[in-house]
């Protein structure tokens, strides 16, 4: 195993400005001997002994050459505690070198790599029970059809000529590990705004099923209903486990090297999680959902993961956001809505050309929502703007829904709506920009809602 070091540092009056030179610095340390090809170094009454290499040269001019230097330090052993020990020492020197700026830089760690490559599955077993739990609760609780979609030829055809090796991918396989917990912790509303404001409006009294109502718009997490009596876990050391396991994922994913004090929180953390999962899966038939809280299952999981329950997800391919110019050109909103289009003009008129026909496409307005969805009815064309040749570019839709930003924007699907469901941040001021298809299933999802009001 080996570990390996870039080490460039400032140099003054030729202090360890050499390869030979930081070797008879490290050798000013009393508990180390250095021979040509080994290290000795002696810790708590130990000895560790690691073969090393090292290089030296000078730093380009991005770092002022007359003035540092860089030194390219290998250790080298098949025991991870010597490697350990020796590479703290390395590092702790080389600060030392000078009161200046030090740069160093792990070109590569056996060891830390070691770390994530034997952590990874258990963070992955950890990640797919909880899919395991979740996925076992919604059939049992609420309905095998909550995870089954129709699929058609035409999906079976592309899932043939795709890698993919199964029809039916369980929603929850589309969901990221830090969203997992969310459909558990995260505290929602059943009683969507517009619904809890017919209960109250115009009424001095209130009845029995109005007060229910109200407190329907209380959030409530599936954790407080559902799950905490199943887990041997508090709420809250669940969720800060699950958040700390999160980083520590993103960390092995990235192919950031994982330290030995980080070792051990995770493994003990993740060993720990996987035997109280396991545990509740046990558990999970003292779980009962009656009827009438079956749909507010249903209701939390979709605006928490934006997966629509028993929908074809494969039908949502590309989804596109068109904003409709009001910042630049008053009028252009107008003949978007009333002439069923989406578009953009002069330098910006490119960004709709990788719209293509097929495609769902949602009208943006700024400082109000989103106005309007259609379908793609074929590529873009371009006509004529303020007789300047072919600036603008527009994407002819079949709108299947539209409201006016002016007159009627409380019926629009504001941006933070959307942002603060999926815990995105999309900016919407963009000119055009695609979407994923559980942000494209969501905002059809919240225009339902908006239908069935209006």
């Amino acid at each position: 195993m080996e570990i390996k070091y870039l080490i460039a540092f400032y140099v003054d009056d030729g202090f360890c400005g050499s390869k030979d030179g930081f070797l008879s610095f490290l050798r000013a340390y009393n508990n180390i001997k250095i021979s040509d090809t080994e290290i000795d170094l002696i810790e708590k009454n130990k000895s560790h002994v690691v073969s090393y290499k090292v290089f030296d040269g000078d730093v380009s001019s991005v770092y002022n050459s007359d003035k540092y230097r860089y030194i390219i330090f290998s250790i080298l052993s098949e025991d991870a505690e010597s490697l350990r020990v020796a590479s703290r020492f390395i590092r702790k020197a080389s600060l030392r070198v000078s009161n200046k700026n030090v740069y160093i830089n792990t070109l590569w760690d056996d060891v830390g790599r070691g770390y994530a490559i034997e952590l990874f599955p258990l963070i992955n077993k950890v990640e797919n029970l909880m899919r395991y739990l979740i996925t076992q609760f919604m059939v049992v609780n609420v309905g095998v059809n909550w995870s089954v979609k129709e699929v058609d030829a035409n999906v079976v055809k592309k899932v043939k000529e795709s890698k993919s090796s199964s029809l039916h991918e369980d929603d929850l396989y589309k969901v990221d590990f830090r969203q997992l917990s969310d459909v558990l912790f995260k505290e929602i509303s059943v009683i969507d705004y517009n619904s809890l404001i017919k209960a109250i409006k115009n009424k001095e009294n209130f009845s029995n099923e109005d007060v229910a109502t109200i407190k329907g718009y209380i959030p409530v997490s599936n954790w407080d209903k559902y799950f905490r009596n199943i887990f041997d876990m508090s709420k809250e050391d669940m969720r800060s486990k699950w958040e700390d396991l999160s980083d520590y994922r993103n960390d092995i994913a990235h192919n950031r090297n994982i330290s030995f004090p980080d070792y051990g929180v995770i493994k003990n953390s993740a060993e720990n999680m996987i035997l109280v999962i396991e545990e509740a899966i046990k558990r999970l038939d003292r779980v009962d959902v009656n009827d009438e809280d079956k749909e507010s299952v249903i209701s939390s999981y979709e605006n928490i993961t934006g997966v629509l329950v028993g929908e074809n997800t494969d039908s949502i391919e590309h989804c596109w956001i068109v904003n409709t110019n009001v910042t630049w050109d008053d009028e252009a909103y107008t003949e978007m809505l009333n002439g069923n289009k989406a578009a953009a003009y002069y330098g910006r008129k490119w960004s709709v050309t990788g719209i293509k026909k097929g495609d769902i496409v949602f009208l943006y307005h700024n400082q109000v929502g989103i106005v309007a969805k259609g379908v793609a009815l074929s590529e873009y064309q371009s006509i004529d703007r303020n007789d300047d040749p072919n600036e603008e570019f527009f994407i002819p839709l079949e709108m299947s829904w539209k409201v006016d930003p002016v007159t009627q924007r409380e019926y629009a699907i504001p941006a933070w709506k959307i942002n603060q469901t999926l815990n995105t941040g999309y900016k919407f001021r963009q000119t055009t920009f695609s979407i994923p298809p559980n942000v494209c299933r969501l905002i059809c999802k919240l225009i339902e809602e908006k239908e069935e009001i209006n």
